[in-house]
């Protein structure tokens, strides 16, 4: 296989990504892995093995995945790779809650991808998912517009991006500007035919309209990521968003079944858990993001 050719299976597994259909891509990233490795195409056989790693860890198989890239972190000849492992790795280390080690190897992704210059507006979103976790908001909106300026010949990063800032700006009142920013990413998503991303998307545009005192629309919006398909923790987040806009509008029967199905699902050792969501609104206590 030519270097061409590798190309053809990263756009392949790139178009499966965009559809949402993570089995097809991490199938011919798999594919890139093994073909790479047997052609001797030591350029991108990292690059290979990040991709395929990207894939299972939104599909939530992580076995391994840790110590292959630290591998590539430590060991690679290629610039890019060791960028793309970085990342992942603070990928992995989100989903795990360890956000000092997360942010570690989110700014390490970042100084790598300023000396390469590939990467940045994905790097520069990471580290604005950090600064979120960690409660330093002012530092996340910096993060994001900076994504945001870096991503102009990229309009899926920039659409991933303003959608996570006008998410941010609304938790700090901000709220014209924000829902502006919400709106039209989520239109530019769509536009794109990437359905991958819009769960997310919307999950930030229903739990700003929370903010905002939309049960209404935030309703609309959790229903729709609840038809869609979701990776990580999205499906969690959407019956609890479809939930708690059910409750705010009073109606408490329809609450306490998606309030029940959240329960049973995903947090089956507290049996209260619908009761306690049912008496109080806690909305408030919580950034889907964080």
């Amino acid at each position: 296989m030519s270097e061409a050719g590798y190309w053809d299976l990263f756009e392949r597994a790139s178009r499966a990504v965009r559809r949402a259909e993570l089995a097809e891509a991490e199938t011919v990233f798999l594919e890139a892995c093994r073909e790479t490795r047997r052609e001797g195409l030591a350029r991108l056989v990292d690059r290979a093995y990040c991709n395929w790693a990207a894939i299972r860890i939104e599909r939530g198989t992580l076995s391994g995945i840790r110590q292959g890239l630290s591998r590539v972190l430590g060991g690679s000849e290629d610039p890019r790779a060791r960028q793309l492992a970085a990342y992942y790795l603070a990928a992995l280390y989100q989903d795990r809650g360890r956000l000092r080690i997360m942010r570690f190897y989110a700014e390490t992704s970042s100084r790598l991808a300023e000396s390469t210059g590939d990467g940045r507006p994905a790097a520069a979103h990471l580290l604005g998912l950090n600064a979120v976790r960690e409660g330093r908001l002012p530092d996340a909106i910096r993060s994001f517009r900076h994504a945001i300026s870096l991503s102009h010949d990229l309009p899926q990063h920039a659409a991933i991006a303003m959608s996570t800032l006008g998410y941010c700006l609304s938790l700090k009142g901000a709220r014209d500007e924000g829902r502006r920013l919400l709106e039209e990413s989520l239109a530019a998503l769509r536009a794109l035919d990437c359905s991958f991303y819009e769960p997310a998307l919307r999950l930030n545009l229903g739990f700003a309209e929370l903010e905002l005192g939309e049960p209404d629309m935030a309703l609309n919006q959790g229903l729709t990521v609840l038809e869609l398909p979701t990776y990580r923790d999205e499906g969690k987040f959407a019956r609890y968003l479809v939930g708690e806009a059910c409750a705010q509008q009073g109606h408490e029967r329809e609450a306490g079944e998606h309030f029940d199905l959240l329960q049973k699902t995903y947090y089956p050792q507290h049996p209260d858990l619908t009761e306690i969501l049912l008496l109080y609104r806690t909305h408030r206590f919580l950034n889907w993001l964080a």
